[in-house]
């Protein structure tokens, strides 16, 4: 991702916009920290995880949200490096995060918070990926880049 302004950028999302909510979003916050919610039912069933590394605008960066359904599984990566310092702000998940939405790449659930910059190579896995996995793709395309 490379954003070209500090303000709240969706990367990707996929979330019904009726009752009860189920799907998911990962978001650059204006801040350019990284925050990914998957929920059930608005704020009494999520699973929100915020990155403690930024994202800065106009450069590009290698995002990685990892989950594996657990209450630690949530992993956020930045350039091949998992954020050692992510924060889980939410834990309620219990139920199904299964969405009929389709997905959106650079826009969020609410059509808002188009993502203003660039966005390449967005890869949705059905397991979440291990550390040596998102560095190899990360060393794998780094150079395409210039990171």
């Amino acid at each position: 991702v490379n954003p070209d302004v500090a303000q709240t950028n969706a990367i990707l999302g996929k979330m019904n916009l009726a009752s009860p909510y189920p799907g998911y979003r990962g978001v650059i916050l204006a801040t350019n920290i990284a925050q990914v919610v998957l929920e059930n039912n608005n704020a009494n069933n999520l699973y929100r995880l915020v990155s403690s590394v930024t994202f800065p605008v106009l450069t590009w960066n290698h995002f990685v949200f990892t989950y594996g359904g657990g209450v630690t599984t949530g992993k956020i990566y930045k350039n091949g490096v998992e954020d050692a310092g992510v924060t889980v702000e939410a834990n309620s998940l219990s139920a199904s995060i299964l969405s009929t939405e389709p997905l959106k790449i650079g826009e969020s659930d609410a059509d808002d918070y188009n993502f203003d910059g660039k966005i390449a190579l967005l890869r949705i896995y059905n397991v979440a990926l291990t550390a040596p996995q998102v560095a190899n793709h990360f060393n794998q395309e780094r150079h395409l880049f210039g990171v």
